[in-house]
């Protein structure tokens, strides 16, 4: 659990939960609340953090370049102008490393890993493909010899 951290270790924490948010939707940007950010920091990583030094963390993180952060305000009604959440845009270099960690995910936990050049089929299942996909009118034939189709009592 950290308790007491260094910049590095809360940038890396922030970082990693807010491009979680942003891959869990499979987006570009996400806009989780600073309570959730704060929830799952401390829930995945055990790092325990103030509101105060997560928004000194957000901004001094912004200016690098890590991502953007955009007010997100109400357009409509009584309420226009009044302030809803904070949109997160990833910048490129996470937008790279989320895309690579996706790729990487899908990859991995993937149940059906076959090798890309192993011939899965038989030359007997190529041939029924091949004829099924072509006929369409033996679904129109009498299924039981000497019964009907039941494809031809709904036509």
């Amino acid at each position: 659990m950290y308790t007491k951290s260094d910049y590095g270790t809360r940038s890396r924490v922030w970082e990693e939960v807010i491009v979680g948010v942003c891959m869990h939707y499979d987006k570009a940007y996400g806009y989780p609340a600073q309570k959730t950010i704060l929830f799952l920091g401390e829930k995945w990583h055990g790092l325990v953090a103030s509101l105060r030094t997560l928004n000194r963390d957000l901004k001094r993180m912004e200016k690098e370049g890590r991502f953007r952060r955009v007010r997100r305000l109400t357009r409509k009604g009584i309420l226009r102008g009044r302030f809803t959440s904070t949109m997160y845009i990833l910048g490129r270099k996470l937008f790279k490393r989320a895309y690579q960690l996706k790729k990487w995910a899908d990859k991995v936990l993937s149940a059906y890993r076959l090798p890309k050049l192993a011939n899965n089929k038989s030359q007997r299942e190529n041939e029924i493909f091949k004829e099924a996909s072509g006929d369409v009118g033996m679904l129109l034939n009498p299924v039981i010899k000497g019964g009907a189709s039941p494809i031809k009592g709904i036509l």
